[in-house]
Parts: structure tokens; sequence; C-alpha cells
């Protein structure tokens, strides 16, 4: 004779269920995807790389002073969003601002640039100063948010 426990049956498996569906939600996932993609402009723009995932944020290598006379000109004609020297990644703008999104699908946040021609622009940039990437500390943000939606979420479906 026995006695069989199991430790995830009825009420408490049905509110697990629940925990995790509302955690993998749309609004959760798009509330991430929001945050990574302005983690990942901020940073480049101010000047710093992620070579990894999980990597430290390293300064981007600086322009060639070829590059910059060409910047500085820009600037004088009105075409430059950033500053000559500053490496952030920015001449116009449109490839971190307006290209630079996420899309959600199958319980995971993508970010991406949603044109083509910035997709084929951020690769090219990328082999000198990869920028693609969330360092060990955004990670750790998106994480909190992530811990924080658990706990709310666990407290109305457990407790």
């Amino acid at each position: 004779m026995a006695i069989k426990i199991e430790a995830f049956s009825g009420s408490l498996k049905n509110a697990l269920k629940k925990s995790i569906d509302a955690l993998t939600s749309n609004k959760i996932l798009n509330d991430i995807g929001k945050l990574a993609v302005k983690l990942v402009r901020t940073r480049t723009k101010l000047g710093k790389g992620v070579t990894r995932n999980g990597a430290a944020s390293k300064s981007f290598k600086k322009y060639s002073n070829s590059y910059v006379k060409q910047r500085k000109l820009l600037k004088k004609q009105g075409k430059l969003a950033g500053t000559p020297n500053r490496v952030s990644l920015t001449q116009t703008g449109e490839m971190l601002d307006k290209s630079l999104d996420h899309t959600i699908g199958n319980n995971k946040v993508t970010i991406e640039m949603s044109d083509g021609d910035n997709e084929k622009k951020a690769e090219f940039v990328s082999k000198d100063r990869p920028f693609m990437n969330l360092s060990k500390a955004e990670i750790k943000q998106i994480e909190k948010v992530l811990r924080d939606a658990a706990s709310k979420i666990f407290k109305k479906e457990l407790f």
C-alpha cells in the first residue's frame, strides 16, 4: 500500500499554467522588446558597443580621420544627426531611431532592423563596431523587469 502525491496537480497546476501564460503574454514581451530597443539605442548613441550577448559594453573604435572630415562637411550642410568626432553610429539617425525595432513570436522577442537597407547598413557597421547585442548589465535590467512581472503574476495566481 502506498500514498502517491503529485507535486503539480489540480488547482496548483492550473495556477502555474496561467502564470506562465501571463508571463509570456504579448503585453509583457512587448514591454521587454521596447526596453531592449531603448537600451541598445541609448548605449549605441553613447558610443558603446557589445561584441556578444552578455559581454561588457566597450567604447567603439574611433572613426578614421578621413571619415571625421566627411562628417564635418555633412554637419556644415545640416545632414549629420550627431557630432563629427563622436562615434554614435548616427549619420542621419535613421538606422537607430526609425529602423531598430522588435517583433514578438513564439514566446520570444527579436530585436532587428525593420527595413532591408538599414539591415545591410547595420551588418556593415557591426563588422568594426558591433552593437546588436545586449550587455550583461542590459540583460540584468531585462531580467529585473521579468522578475517583477513574475512576482506580481505569481502573487495574483498562486496566493
